[in-house]
């Protein structure tokens, strides 16, 4: 369940209005001549404001990292996401790209939903989020909000970052997708069905070993988080299911549940969050 995501981004070159020209003009470029990393980094260089291959460098490394490029000694190429967004030009492929590899972006958003945020805002959001956005000053922040800027999901304006309806659109549309591919139970089982625990292993294509009890986080082939929680009325605590709706009281000695256990602490993220939970009783 560890999100190995990295918790910082970097730039390319461009500024906020010409990243994205840049970006897929060195796109191109690897598309059509394959270079080595070393011709690639000289490209950046007389093509752009860069000013030292060591920057380049970073930069390049942090883009093959996110499957735009693949970076090599011998000849680079075009990662998933970098042949996708040169196919298509969709802003959504780029964030698909970002966000995958980088922790904050949907935070950052869901957070504008609110209204319009500083970049201090956004610092202190990360912060409070993540224990690893370790920020005494906003530039780590920035980097992030200049991306979704390039991404045109959001604008700035005297200080003030604010969603926009692209970046709108965009929340909208993951909500719905998580609605009605996620947030859905598997073809064939539907909420009051008996189950054997052979039967709910092939159904949601798992295994439990001996036998299938409390809690218990899994991921699907899409590496998709969902959570299945087994309770029995004949247990210690007084689990209830009322109208389709579910009473856990949790994992743990009678009287001495914590929330911090790793059972109740998965089951405590995931109602607080957009992943599924499949409730057997």
């Amino acid at each position: 369940m560890t999100d190995d995501r990295r918790m910082t981004t970097d730039r390319f070159y461009g500024g906020v209005s010409n990243r994205l020209q840049n970006l897929r003009s060195m796109l191109a470029y690897i598309r059509d001549e394959h270079p080595t990393q070393s011709e690639l980094t000289q490209w950046v260089i007389k093509n752009t404001n860069a000013g030292s291959s060591d920057a380049v460098n970073r930069h390049l490394t942090f883009l093959d990292s996110l499957n735009i490029i693949e970076l090599s000694s011998a000849r680079c190429g075009l990662g998933d996401y970098g042949q996708q967004w040169l196919d298509n030009h969709n802003h959504e492929t780029l964030y698909e790209a970002l966000s995958s590899g980088v922790k904050g972006f949907d935070t950052i958003l869901k957070a504008l939903q609110d209204g319009p945020m500083t970049d201090e805002d956004i610092m202190n959001l990360l912060v409070s989020e993540f224990d690893e956005a370790e920020m005494s000053k906003p530039g780590p922040a920035v980097r992030h909000r200049e991306w979704l800027q390039v991404l045109e999901f959001v604008e700035r304006e005297d200080g003030m970052n604010e969603l926009t309806s692209a970046g709108q659109k965009r929340l909208e549309e993951k909500a719905q997708t998580q609605i009605t591919s996620v947030g859905t139970a598997p073809s064939g089982v539907s909420v009051g069905d008996h189950l054997s625990q052979e039967e709910i292993e092939e159904a949601f294509e798992t295994g439990f070993g001996y036998q299938i009890t409390g809690i218990n986080p899994r991921r699907d082939d899409h590496d998709r988080r969902y959570v299945l929680v087994f309770a029995n009325e004949d247990g210690p605590y007084d689990d209830t299911v009322t109208q389709g709706q579910f009473e856990y009281i949790g994992e743990g000695l009678s009287g001495d549940q914590s929330e911090t256990s790793p059972g109740n602490s998965t089951l405590i993220d995931a109602i607080s969050s957009d992943i599924p939970v499949h409730f057997f009783y």
